[in-house]
Parts: structure tokens; sequence; C-alpha cells
């Protein structure tokens, strides 16, 4: 019945979180054997229930950070763009999902390649996202400004840099 339909998929929907959640953790200890094999099985459940299509999204970011933090930049960077695809397919353009892939692109840009004109693009793209799904004074807008206040630093349009690290202090004050 759909009841037991629908908390099958939750609980898909949870072990798909978890696995994730773990391998972030593994991954930030330096354990990336273990940390990349939970990030396989998040997404062998998701795959095999596809409707969980934030799950899937949120897997393929999680396969880019691993990538990245093995200094892959490459693939960390094909995972990420793979990530804003599917969610823009699956999820719409409006979603807040697909603000946290620009934000994602934006900061590895910003970080791997220094790229800071494409960083800048993807933030402000990320930033309006942000502030409609979280508003101007969320954590999340302030780490946009933070992420454009470096790029305009690092391109050294210091009017600009000093803007978005003011913005970004006086959120954080705020929210932390």
């Amino acid at each position: 019945d759909a009841m037991t339909l629908a908390k099958e998929q939750d609980r898909f929907g949870k072990q798909i979180y978890l696995h994730d959640k773990l391998a972030e953790n593994y991954i930030y200890f330096n354990q990336y054997t273990t940390g990349k094999a939970h990030l396989d099985s998040a997404l062998e459940i998701a795959k095999i229930h596809d409707t969980h299509y934030e799950a899937i999204g949120m897997c393929y970011s999680s396969l880019g950070t691993y990538y990245t933090y093995i200094r892959d930049f490459e693939k960390g960077l094909f995972y990420l763009e793979k990530t804003l695809n599917y969610r823009l397919k699956h999820l719409g353009k409006d979603h807040e999902d697909i603000g946290n892939s620009y934000f994602s692109l934006g900061h590895h840009f910003l970080t791997t390649r220094r790229e800071f004109e494409k960083s800048i693009e993807y933030n402000e793209r990320a930033l309006e996202l942000r502030i409609n799904a979280y508003g101007k004074e969320s954590a999340e807008a302030a780490e946009c400004y933070n992420n454009l206040a470096l790029a305009y630093s690092e391109l050294r349009d210091i009017e600009k840099a000093l803007k978005f690290q003011k913005k970004a202090v006086e959120v954080f004050e705020k929210t932390f």
C-alpha cells in the first residue's frame, strides 16, 4: 500500500544520508578508502531507489568533495558539475540545492583552480538562490559573501572585497 511504500522510501533516504555523513567524517579524518566505500554504498542505494533525487545529488556532490580532498581536481570538478546538471534536471533551476551546487563550484574555482571570475559568477548565482531559500541574513548567504570577498580580493578589487567581507562578518555575527 501507499503508506508502506512511503515508509520504505523514507528508510532508504535515511540510509543514504547516514552513509553520506559517515563518508564525510572518514574523509575529514583522512580515511579516504573507508569514506569512499560509504559514498559508493550511499550512491548504490540511491540509484536503486532513484526517486531520491536530492539524495543522489548529495552523493554526487560528496564525490566531488572526496576527489577534491584527494587532490584529483579534474574528477572533483566532474562530479560537482554532474551534481549541478543532475539537480537542474530533477529539481528545477530555483531549488535550494541548485544554490548549493553553484556555491560548491564557486568554492572549487576559488580554491583549487584560482579562476576568480568564474568563482564570482557561480557565487553570485548561489547567493541569489540562497537568499531566496534562506534569507539575506543566513549562514548560507554569508558563505557566499565570504567567497565573493575572497575572489574580489584576489582580483585586487578592494572596494568590492571589503563590501562583501563586511557583509559576511555582519551576518556571521548575527547567526553564530
